[in-house]
């Protein structure tokens, strides 16, 4: 899932005025005559929530995009960038836990080259489907898709994206036969949804929150672990008959190697601060995420985990992007 930079930005923009933010020493990550940390978010700028972000450039603070390769280009700068506390990478994980796996070389190790500080916000994934496609569940999902003389469409925002795999893992869960349909973005594979040119897509709920309620789509499940707060009435895949199945994207906060544990820690105490003032709190609210805030053991050991668990399923469905 590609996390538009406006949403990344804007909540780039406010953790990293908290690492500014008069605190106590203890807190304090940079001295005061150490100069800007750089902020390395690895998407394009864009839309006011990123010049908001840049209104930081005057604290303690840089945002500074570094696009290209979903997010690789950026992730590989800082992973080869000093490790003195003063770089550090905002990104959507899945760049970090799906794509070594596509890919027969990469320049960087994800786990080895990057320190996780903490995962800032969780964000899971809605299935849904055009209402003329008259597929009101999963269990209805799974009947056309098992036996229907029509194909069974599912729209997702690429080739080798986060949905990409979980759509996969779906797809093999259920047993169903519907084809994955790849889109240039977000945007492309929601019309089309919406139109009844595909009939069903997996994409994240904050895409796609104001066509459920204004009943252009429906819900049929979502990816994560639980139930959301903003679909109390939608059951996981897991509930649906997919045993233990989750699909949940990150937003996180990264170091390169060798950074030292104290810097390590201070972000990480910054982080849980930011996860919770109000303004962060209506934010996260607002894009439809979960914030968390865990720390960087926890942090790494979920890494892991994604990592080896989006490798099986990118090896046995034989899927490579070069």
């Amino acid at each position: 899932m590609i996390v538009p930079a406006s949403s990344l930005a804007a909540l780039a923009g406010l953790l990293f005025a908290s690492f500014a933010m008069a605190q106590p020493n203890s807190l304090r990550c940079v001295p005061e005559n150490a100069g800007h940390v750089k902020v390395v978010v690895p998407y394009p700028p864009g839309g006011p929530t990123d010049a908001l972000a840049r209104q930081m450039d005057s604290r303690h603070a840089i945002i500074e995009n570094k696009a290209g390769a979903a997010g690789l280009i950026g992730a590989e700068f800082v992973a080869k960038s000093p490790p003195d506390g003063k770089t550090l990478l905002f990104i959507n994980t899945s760049a970090l836990t799906v794509w070594p796996a596509l890919l027969r070389r990469m320049a960087f190790d994800p786990m080895a080259d990057l320190v996780p500080v903490s995962g800032i916000a969780a964000m899971p994934l809605v299935l849904v489907a055009n209402p003329a496609a008259n597929i009101r569940s999963v269990a209805d999902l799974r009947a056309s898709a098992g036996g229907s003389s029509r194909p069974i469409n599912l729209a997702i925002p690429g080739q080798g994206t986060f949905e990409h795999v979980a759509s996969m893992q779906m797809r093999s869960a259920f047993n169903a036969q519907f084809s994955i349909v790849p889109y240039k973005g977000s945007g492309p594979a929601i019309t089309d949804t919406v139109q009844g040119q595909t009939e069903l897509a997996l994409l994240p709920l904050g895409a796609v929150a104001d066509l459920i309620k204004n009943d252009k789509l429906k819900a049929l499940a979502v990816t994560s672990s639980t139930r959301l707060r903003e679909l109390p009435n939608v059951p996981t895949l897991a509930e649906s008959g997919a045993t233990g199945f989750e699909a949940t994207n990150w937003m996180g906060l990264f170091a390169p190697k060798g950074t030292p544990r104290e810097k390590i820690d201070c972000f990480h105490k910054s982080t849980q601060q930011f996860v919770n003032l109000p303004e962060v709190v209506a934010k996260g609210k607002d894009l439809k995420i979960q914030l968390v805030g865990n720390t960087p053991e926890a942090f790494q050991t979920q890494m892991r985990s994604e990592s080896a668990k989006w490798s099986q399923v990118v090896r046995s469905h034989n899927l490579r992007a070069d």
